[in-house]
């Protein structure tokens, strides 16, 4: 499935880079990032995902890889929409785009990389 002017790899790619500069570039970008830091705290996910980035550090595979988006990025995603910061109010069109950079920039935030 690689004829037509654009691919469905390519489309999702560009729709991640869409949603990123959309969340990145969102009056609401630094508020939803500090609802990211609250969920972080909760539970001891801060730690978690700070072993995690240790672990996968020199890896190929990133560190969100494992089994992430299911055990831990569905809720994170929910709790996104919850506090006020979903698909419409960041201007996204998947949040499922942004919560990993989300979680990057709070992480980094907290000095912790």
């Amino acid at each position: 499935m690689t004829s037509g002017p654009m691919t469905l790899r390519r489309h999702v790619r560009a729709q991640r880079a869409a949603d990123l500069e959309a969340a990145r570039t969102s009056p609401l970008a630094a508020q939803a990032v500090q609802a990211v830091g609250v969920w972080l705290d909760e539970e001891g996910r801060r730690e978690e995902i700070r072993k995690l980035m240790d672990q996968y550090q020199f890896s190929q595979t990133p560190w969100w890889a494992p089994v992430f988006h299911l055990a831990i990025g569905t809720g994170l995603r929910n709790h996104l929409r919850d506090s006020g910061f979903g698909e419409d109010e960041l201007g996204v069109v998947n949040l499922d785009n942004v919560y990993i950079e989300m979680i990057e920039r709070e992480m980094s935030k907290a000095g912790i990389e």
